[in-house]
């Protein structure tokens, strides 16, 4: 995919996509941002007409969702555990093994992510998420829209410090945000304390900003 044709083909989807989204904003500027981010030199694209079937799934494919500690076996890494479990017991009548997040986490079931690059001590390390890879495709949860308020991103927002300063969004607790759906019983909305002396409605003596969050800090 490194032909020109094909990366402004990219361009052009990403684009139309991000307009969709975006209407007021420089889409074909922030198309290119993506691709240098995800492809700086260009060398690892692939043309879908070069993978295997073009179609990644289809009706015949067969995966496993758990999660990462379903499974147990004392003396054992859960994550090791399942991998047994799948070689000896399921073998290859799946194809694709989804695990549930397996990020350190402070609430919500492992969604209440605090290190995204870390794997929960409990269940393994890497080396067992790379074993399962290796006889397995391997789907894992990103969780961008979720997180815990115990995360150093999260408390680099309320410090005031990079980069988690800007992963965040705050917002007047008086805003219509009444076309806001989401399948949650707790409020949109939660006070935290932060070092600006600034809070969104406008009260400077204030240093409590109501956020609604990218990822939510849930817990």
């Amino acid at each position: 995919m490194n032909d020109r044709a094909t990366i402004d083909h990219l361009l052009q989807r990403l684009t139309a996509h991000l307009g969709a989204l975006y209407p007021d904003q420089d889409c074909e500027a922030l198309a290119e941002r993506i691709v240098d981010l995800f492809w700086p030199d260009k060398s690892q694209m692939i043309p879908r007409s070069e993978i295997a079937g073009k179609h990644l799934w289809d009706e015949s494919d067969v995966a496993m969702i758990t999660y990462g500690g379903t499974i147990r076996s004392d003396g054992e890494r859960p994550l090791r555990t399942l991998h047994r479990f799948l070689k000896e017991h399921i073998g290859q009548t799946i194809g694709a093994v989804h695990i549930l997040p397996f990020f350190p986490y402070s609430c919500d079931d492992g969604f209440g992510v605090i290190d995204y690059l870390a794997v929960d001590e409990e269940l393994g390390d890497w080396s067992d998420i790379e074993a399962i890879a290796g006889d397995y495709r391997l789907m894992g949860d990103l969780v961008i829209n979720h997180g815990s308020s115990k995360s150093a991103w999260f408390q680099q927002f309320l410090s005031g410090e990079a980069p988690g300063k800007d992963y965040y969004y705050t917002a007047d607790p008086a805003a219509d945000l009444g076309q806001v759906v989401r399948p949650r019983a707790h409020p949109l909305l939660t006070p935290f304390r932060t070092a600006s002396a600034t809070a969104m409605s406008g009260a400077r003596s204030a240093a409590t900003n109501w956020i609604s969050t990218l990822p939510i800090p849930s817990c």
